[in-house]
Parts: C-alpha cells; sequence; structure tokens
C-alpha cells in the first residue's frame, strides 16, 4: 500500500511539476497554450488538441513550422507554413495553410514574431475546457482533496520486534526502534525526505490545472479555415446578413452560485433563390470587443446556422468558460460589445449589416454575474 500511495504521488507530482513549467513560462517568457477548435490542422493537431507555443523571431520561421498568429480580423490561426518571403525591416510575409485544407489561407500574414507550436496532446485541450467550467473545477477540487488526504495520513512508526516492555533482539526491553541504531535510522531519512518532498508536490495537480486552464485564455487557437474560394460561382452577388433582435429578446442572462450563463439571440440570414449562395455555404462570425480598451479584439470565433433560413440563431456564454474563451478577468468589471456577422465558408467574404449587443460581466458576493444591454 505505501509503494502504491508513493507512485500516486510521484505520477501527480511529476503531472502538476510539468503543468506548472508551462505555466511560468508562460508570463515570464511567453509561452502560450492554445486550445483547437476546428479541424482545420487535421490529422495532426485534431479538434479538442492542447497545444503549447513559444514565440520566435519572423527570421527564424520556416516552411514547414506550425505557428499561430493573429489575423486582419483579430482572430487567431493556426496553421502550417507553407511560404516565407522577406517584409519591411526584421518581418516576414507568411504564407500559412491548414493540413486539412485544400489551398492556403487567403490572408498572407506580415509578421515580426509568431508563436511556433512545441508539441500538442489530443482531447487535452477538451479537458482544460472542462476544467474552467464550474463543474471542472469541483471535480478537480474533489480529486485533489482526496489525493492530498490520502498523501498525508498519520503513518505508524516502525518499533522494534519486542514494541514497548519487551525485549528487542539486540536492543534494550522497552525502547523503541527510533531510539536504537542511528545508522538505521539514517537510511529511512532519504526515504522520509522524499515522501515530504512527494506530499509537499501534492498539491501540485490543482495549482498548476487551474493556472493552465485560466492561462490559456485568449490564446485559444480558433482555426480559421480561410482558403479562398476557387470556383467564383457566388462572385458578383451580396453576402446576406443577419437581423437584429430587439432588446431585451436580444439577450438574456441567469446567475447563480453554481454558475451564472447568457444567451445572445439574433435572426438568423434568409438567401433568396438561386443564383444567390444557399444557406448551407453560410456561418457566423462572432467578434467580442472590449470596451474597458478601446475596444481591443478579445477573440473571434465562428458558429453555425442552425435550423430553417430565418429561424433565430443562439449562443451562450458561462462563467465556467469565459475565461478561457476571451481571457476576462472574472473579478473586475468587464465592458464587451459582441458583433456579429453572416460570412460564407472558406471565404473572408462578410454581410455588410453588424448585430452588435453589448453586455457586462462582474463579480458580485463571489457569483460571476452577467448584465443584458450594458
Amino acid at each position: 500500500m505505501a509503494r502504491a500511495r508513493r507512485v500516486l504521488l510521484t505520477v501527480g507530482a511529476v503531472i502538476g511539476a510539468l503543468c506548472l513549467v508551462v505555466a511560468v513560462a508562460g508570463p515570464l517568457f511567453g509561452a502560450k497554450t492554445l486550445v483547437v477548435r476546428s479541424g482545420s490542422m487535421a490529422p495532426a493537431m485534431p479538434t479538442g488538441s492542447l497545444a503549447v507555443s513559444w514565440p520566435v523571431d519572423a527570421a527564424d520561421v520556416a516552411v514547414g513550422d506550425v505557428v499561430s498568429v493573429v489575423d486582419a480580423d483579430g482572430s487567431r490561426v493556426t496553421h502550417r507554413v507553407v511560404g516565407v518571403q522577406p517584409a519591411e525591416g526584421d518581418g516576414a510575409a507568411l504564407t500559412l495553410q491548414g493540413d486539412a485544407n485544400p489551398t492556403p489561407d487567403a490572408e498572407v500574414y506580415e509578421v515580426t514574431e509568431a508563436d511556433r507550436v512545441l508539441v500538442s496532446v489530443p482531447w487535452a485541450g477538451r479537458v482544460v475546457a472542462f476544467l474552467g467550467t464550474t463543474w471542472g473545477l469541483l471535480a478537480l477540487g474533489a480529486l485533489t482533496a482526496g489525493l492530498l488526504g490520502y498523501a498525508f495520513r498519520p503513518t505508524r512508526t516502525p518499533r522494534d520486534p519486542g514494541g514497548r516492555g519487551g525485549a528487542a533482539q539486540g536492543g534494550t526491553p522497552g525502547r523503541r526502534a527510533s531510539e536504537d541504531d542511528g545508522p538505521e535510522r539514517d537510511r529511512r531519512a532519504p526515504h522520509d525526505a522524499r515522501g515530504l518532498l512527494l506530499r509537499a508536490l501534492g498539491a501540485a495537480p490543482l495549482v498548476a490545472a487551474l493556472v493552465v486552464a485560466h492561462g490559456a485564455a485568449g490564446t485559444s487557437a480558433a482555426f480559421a479555415d480561410t482558403a479562398a474560394l476557387t470556383t467564383g460561382a457566388v462572385a458578383g452577388y451580396s453576402v446576406v446578413s443577419p437581423v437584429a433582435i430587439a432588446a431585451p429578446g436580444n439577450c438574456t442572462a441567469s446567475n447563480s452560485a453554481l454558475g451564472s450563463s447568457m444567451t445572445l439571440r439574433w435572426t438568423g440570414i434568409s438567401p433568396a433563390a438561386q443564383p444567390r449562395p444557399q444557406l448551407a455555404n453560410y456561418e457566423y462570425q462572432l467578434r467580442f470587443l472590449d470596451r474597458n480598451n478601446a475596444n481591443a479584439v478579445l477573440n473571434t470565433i465562428v458558429v453555425a446556422h442552425s435550423g430553417l433560413a430565418g429561424s433565430q440563431q443562439t449562443y451562450q456564454l458561462t462563467s465556467g468558460t469565459i475565461g478561457n474563451l476571451l481571457g476576462l478577468n472574472l473579478f473586475a468589471s468587464n465592458r464587451v460589445t459582441t458583433e456579429i456577422r453572416s460570412r460564407l465558408k472558406t471565404t473572408t467574404w462578410t454581410g455588410s449589416t453588424v448585430v452588435s449587443t453589448n453586455w457586462t460581466l462582474s463579480t458580485v458576493l463571489g457569483i460571476a454575474t452577467f448584465t443584458c444591454n450594458q
């Protein structure tokens, strides 16, 4: 049993230590954790993978590297480099392409540095996303509490065969083994020290997982499949836009100690008859702007159309996932605008009308609280 406990603590400590290394490397050296949210880099990095990247100068980027950059819309794109050209100063013009995409991205990315992906772990991103939820934090806390309780449970001090009041072989009657044989105690000392170290590191999985889960905030690999449209079948036709729903129906919030959420609503696109692009060719681009910081782009995501043409569309934000998605500090007062555009799939073409909704997120008595239309 003691051996099993030591092995369990060792595994937990090693995993926690590795996570702590990644977490500490972020603020110190610019390392990022990226959650893969689409399949454009499959099979090397399937949806739900967790990648770790490291910033490098543009001059060090080579064809074949997988890098993460921010495009003109503020979206983070993580694709493979298929072309590098010199740019102004120390910059470089990168041509990127997803491994699963048939053509390169439409945009050429001019950068002075890029985040090169060092390693990726399939499915680990799903775990990180779950740990950012209320239930994930509860499960992680329970697991770590159990690990610590097991690690620090009392252990008996070995006695000599005679015990108290008895005559031990080679010892004095009534004397503990720990009072005897100094060399034996010295031999146990390294094992005791190692046990104390493992116990001290027993909390590492909780601390590290929390840091990594929230360290991924704002750096999720929102893979943007922006390969250029090559058929020309929709040339000359306008992109249909979504329609705003009047307040308060455009947004509803539900706040509780067990987890808060907010649902954004808009009327989906309703394409006319042929030859205009049809419903299956559309998706929605949601861009989140930080009103506390001159409308800086927090993140841009893409969601699919649901239901029939002209049907109501929804997108839900939760207090458990908002930090990972937008990098917001839940203990501050955050003022955000969500801009919703229609977009033709596999292109950068968007509708001319933007549906905007203002909302805030703050903490009241320890509860993350959403407020719509403020």
